[in-house]
């Protein structure tokens, strides 16, 4: 039996013991796709027909480290639709290119059918726009202005993850995190992926950013240019507190 027959048995048994009345997992990341190291996670999807309240958790079992993710059918149904309203593409890209264990069933087919179907077909959004272009006009001021060398390399690299995450959006691409997301860049726009990089570096080598605000503003202006004047967002409701005692800390 080879190495990944093997891997697939040891899930098998494992996420049976842990989750009994599972109906079915998917297998993605790096342990399917060949690119495992050592100590790479084995990242899992399992599904119940049942409802279930979703939740993430990890765990060690046989050497390895389990990074779960445990929803009912339902509810991963309705995470898949709402991937183009929140610029969530990973979840599709996760989906359609995992393996299911440790057999497809009705459900496992129906919900890779659905997020194949979004993934070639839907249009996708940059979510809550107004409060992007606020920011990223923001950002760029910042910069722009900004003589402190400390201050120009966080905000060198934060206008940097910003303009990555809204190219990918702007693409369908959204909802990477961490090395994933750069990785996302290089493979769906390598042209862009290159530019932003020689920009960044000579931000932080050389404290010279004219580079990045060109290609910040020529992003912002695709999504209908700067915005400061007229600016308005709801803000979340929070607890109320009467104007009581000045010396007393809530806890």
């Amino acid at each position: 039996m080879n190495y990944k027959n093997l891997l697939t048995e040891f899930i098998v048994n494992v996420i049976s013991n842990r989750y009994s009345d599972f109906s079915f997992i998917y297998f993605f990341g790096s342990q399917i796709n060949g690119v495992a190291r050592k100590d790479s996670d084995i990242d899992l999807i399992i599904v119940f027909t049942k409802k279930t309240t979703p939740f993430h958790e990890s765990f060690s079992e046989g050497g390895k480290i389990f990074d779960v993710f445990v929803f009912d059918a339902e509810t991963l149904n309705y995470n898949i639709q709402i991937c183009p309203k929140i610029g969530q593409y990973s979840t599709i890209e996760i989906i359609c290119g995992s393996t299911v264990l440790p057999q497809a069933t009705f459900e496992s087919e129906h919900l890779k059918s659905c997020a194949r179907y979004i993934e070639n077909s839907a249009q996708w959004e940059v979510p809550d726009l107004d409060s992007v272009r606020y920011f990223l006009t923001s950002l760029i001021i910042d910069l722009e202005f900004c003589i402190d060398k400390r201050e120009i390399n966080f905000l060198a690299a934060e206008l940097y993850k910003t303009l990555v995450e809204i190219i990918l959006l702007k693409r369908g691409k959204g909802g990477y995190v961490r090395k994933h997301t750069a990785r996302a860049l290089k493979k769906f726009n390598p042209l862009m992926d290159e530019k932003l990089n020689n920009s960044l570096e000579k931000a932080i080598s050389n404290a010279d950013t004219a580079d990045l605000v060109v290609l910040a503003k020529a992003v912002l202006a695709e999504l209908g240019g700067e915005l400061k004047d007229g600016f308005k967002k709801q803000m979340r409701e929070s607890g109320r507190l009467p104007l009581v005692n000045p010396n007393k800390v809530i806890r």
